[in-house]
């Protein structure tokens, strides 16, 4: 299973293992580098590879996509809307270049925080 900004793909498990391999190799070049060389704007968000480089096209999405190739996901959890719109508005300033990464993530961090140590009890 892999995910970007706006999809999910998903091999789901099937006894015929010609058609599993070719899942696995649909969703590989779904997420990997070489559908956007085929396909000119298919690919608009960042890739968990390394070798996935299509998304990196100015300093901005170049920082993000070196941040996404670690792959870290927090955990699902129900959060509040307030919490999730300031969540992407610190997303945003990142994107935009008006804060550092470690500036926005820094000013949203304790009321993220508290959110999740309420939600943890």
């Amino acid at each position: 299973m892999t995910n970007g900004a706006f999809g999910l793909y998903t091999v789901v498990k099937v006894d015929n293992q010609d058609k599993l391999k070719a899942a696995h190799d649909f969703a590989k070049y779904l997420t990997g580098s070489q559908v956007a060389k085929d396909i000119a704007g298919w690919q608009q968000a960042p890739g968990l590879r390394r070798s996935n480089t299509g998304y990196a096209t100015t300093p901005n999405r170049d920082v993000i996509a070196k941040l996404v190739e670690f792959g870290v996901y927090e955990a699902p959890v129900a959060t509040s809307a307030e919490l999730g719109n300031n969540y992407g508005a610190a997303l945003q300033a990142i994107i935009l270049g008006k804060k550092t990464p470690k500036q926005a993530m820094d000013d949203i961090a304790p009321d993220y925080q508290k959110e999740l140590d309420a939600l943890s009890k």
